[in-house]
This record gives structure tokens, C-alpha cells and sequence, in this order.
């Protein structure tokens, strides 16, 4: 909820009304309109694909521990591990790296609005930024895909939710 705010421009509430709204849409640059529907259903899109391989990976756990992560994918991939090769990959993908590239050479896909794309790359800030309302919701709204993907969260935020 907090990125999608960021990256559309909202504030928090109006961007949660947004992943909660089947019909909602975006425009890129061009005017292109994209269909986005519920962050529930888009989440359910990707990870019950019909006919496609997939292996499902969470900025929390990559956050957590990145090179677990990648091992992960590249198992997934059948892909062997060159631990030298996956170790630089992983410093130069640090969350740092990216900020200083974006500063010194731009973020193509950096929507207009924002100033900058890079900000926290922390998991976990809804913690210090969303209100027990707004948790509340989000909890109400998603909860067979928080069930799903996100358990953990579901426990631990039990408590906010009852202070709606």
C-alpha cells in the first residue's frame, strides 16, 4: 500500500481503495491504459498461472536473506550456482547501488510523480507508517491472500486490526 501510494501519488487510504477496486486502471506515459484490477487477484494471476513453471519469491524473504533467495531461483532455474558470480550480482544489486545509480543515471521506470523511485528498500516499514485502521483494512480486504503468501503478518498484525 505504501509503495503503490508512492508510486501513483496517492495518499495511503486512496491507495488501498485502489487495490481493493477491480476495475482499477493505470495510464503510462503514453496513455496506454493497463488493466490492474485487485492486488489480490493480481497476486492469484501470477502464482496460480495455468501451464507456467513458477517459483514464487518474496521481497521479505529476499530482503531477509538475498543469497538463500537467489539459490532458491537458481535451483528453480536448474541453473548451477556460481558462487563468485551470485555474490557480486548480490553487491551490486545492493538497495544502495540502485540509489546511487538512479541519482547519478535515472530510473526509467520511475513514474513522473515521483522524485525519487529508490527510497527505503526496507521490508516492514508499513510497521512505523500505516495506522491500525488502515491495517485493519488491508487485512479485511485481502485476507485469503495474506493467508496465503503472508501468515506471519496475519499473526502478528491481529492485534492492530481489533483497534479499528
Amino acid at each position: 500500500a505504501i509503495s503503490y501510494a508512492r508510486h501513483l501519488d496517492l495518499d495511503i487510504d486512496d491507495a488501498i481503495s485502489r487495490m481493493a477496486d477491480e476495475s482499477a486502471m493505470t495510464a503510462s506515459k503514453t496513455n496506454l491504459l493497463t488493466m490492474v484490477g485487485r492486488w489480490d487477484a493480481h497476486i492469484d494471476s501470477w502464482t496460480n498461472a495455468q501451464g507456467m513453471w513458477r517459483h514464487v519469491m518474496r521481497y521479505e524473504d529476499m530482503d531477509a536473506d538475498i543469497e538463500t533467495a537467489l539459490r532458491g531461483l537458481l535451483g528453480f532455474l536448474k541453473a548451477p550456482v556460481e558462487i563468485g558470480r551470485l555474490r557480486r550480482a548480490i553487491r551490486l544489486a545492493k538497495f544502495e547501488n540502485l540509489q546511487r545509480q538512479e541519482k547519478a543515471e535515472g530510473f526509467r521506470e520511475r513514474p513522473l510523480v515521483m522524485k525519487q523511485f529508490f527510497v527505503s528498500g526496507r521490508a516492514g516499514g508499513w510497521r512505523e507508517t500505516l495506522a491500525p485502521a488502515q491495517i485493519a483494512r488491508i487485512r479485511e480486504e485481502f485476507a485469503p491472500t495474506l493467508e496465503a503468501h503472508y501468515p506471519e503478518l496475519l499473526a502478528e498484525t491481529a492485534g492492530l486490526a481489533a483497534t479499528k
